[in-house]
């Protein structure tokens, strides 16, 4: 029996304690309860799920074997870093840390304690990617688009960390034998202080390009995914209605597009599910801790670049 601890019952949080409570009727697991900094929150909570809402983190780690630490990025580090010392096994959702030098310690740390830890970069386990990660051979371009209309949640980053650092992860899960060769952005911050729409272009060695737009200033909500391969089939991923069509080129002027099937899944679920039998198999974690450093050093190389070219701008006027 794997004891599961929560930390952050936002409303991400609340998802995970619903998924983990649903688990333990499935699999052999027992989440023991949660914490939260604030107190009518887990008053709040504790009620609704009938579940412990523990005094503090401390108290909380004593008694459990697994942490889902789901409160919001900036406190991730110092949640996992005391999880790691104690020897936890650790979910930790994306973007793991607010820094690769944070990753990197937590990667020095885990090489004593030894235990897993999964990222939650939940999209590899969307039913549309699901269809289609293992059919792509050889990808060569990649068209991105993830737009949202402006919610308050996650604006403690950017538009890279909270949304397109999705598309980051699926792009570097299937690009993962090539190396990144350039990098161009470009970015404006409108409703928040930091970066709230993003046009990116990333080259990679074997002669790939992707082109990723990212915004949560939109009016509509999407996210797409068009993947061509080398002889200029296509893939076209819809990960909001989990759906994934592949077009194959049939004469230089037409393609026969066909609906791929998609499994039924529940994508958290999943995660989470993989993630505990990591623990129980010792098998390697789906979604790494070294892959998530690699999404997060990606994702501040174009927020480098964005801020860069703003602070130039705002040079050139003053």
């Amino acid at each position: 029996m794997i004891k599961f601890g929560l930390i952050g019952a936002g409303h991400l949080g609340k998802i995970h304690i619903k998924l983990l409570q649903a688990l333990s009727n499935e699999i052999d697991i027992e989440l023991l309860g949660f914490y939260d900094i604030n107190k009518e929150v887990c008053k709040e909570v504790a009620e609704k799920f009938n579940i412990k809402a523990y005094n503090s983190f401390d108290e909380m780690l004593k008694e459990v074997d697994a942490i889902d630490i789901v409160c919001p990025t900036t406190s991730h580090f110092d949640y996992a870093e005391k999880a790691l010392f104690a020897g936890k096994h650790i979910f930790l959702e994306k973007p793991a840390c607010s820094s690769t030098q944070e990753v990197e310690e937590l990667l020095a740390i885990n090489k004593s304690a030894n235990v897993k830890v999964q990222v939650g970069h939940v999209e590899r386990f969307n039913p549309a990617y699901l269809a289609i990660q293992d059919r792509i051979i050889n990808s060569k371009y990649f068209s991105i688009s993830r737009l949202a209309p402006f919610n308050l949640r996650g604006t403690d980053v950017s538009v890279i960390m909270d949304l397109m650092i999705h598309d980051l992860d699926i792009l570097l899960h299937q690009k993962s034998e090539n190396n990144i060769t350039n990098i161009e952005a470009s970015g404006v911050s409108t409703l928040t202080n930091l970066i709230d729409h993003a046009n990116v272009s990333i080259s990679f060695d074997d002669g790939t390009v992707a082109h990723l737009e990212a915004s949560r200033v939109a009016d509509v909500a999407e996210r797409k995914i068009t993947i061509f391969d080398e002889v200029e089939n296509f893939y076209t991923l819809d990960f909001l209605n989990k759906k994934a069509h592949f077009s194959k080129k049939e004469n230089e002027i037409g393609f026969k597009t066909i609906e791929l099937a998609t499994p039924a899944v529940n994508a958290i679920k999943m995660e989470l599910e993989l993630f505990a039998q990591s623990i129980k198999e010792d098998l390697p974690e789906i979604v790494s801790l070294s892959q998530a450093r690699n999404v997060i050093e990606t994702a501040i190389q174009i927020e480098e670049l964005i801020y860069e070219q703003q602070s130039q701008k705002s040079s050139v006027i003053g």
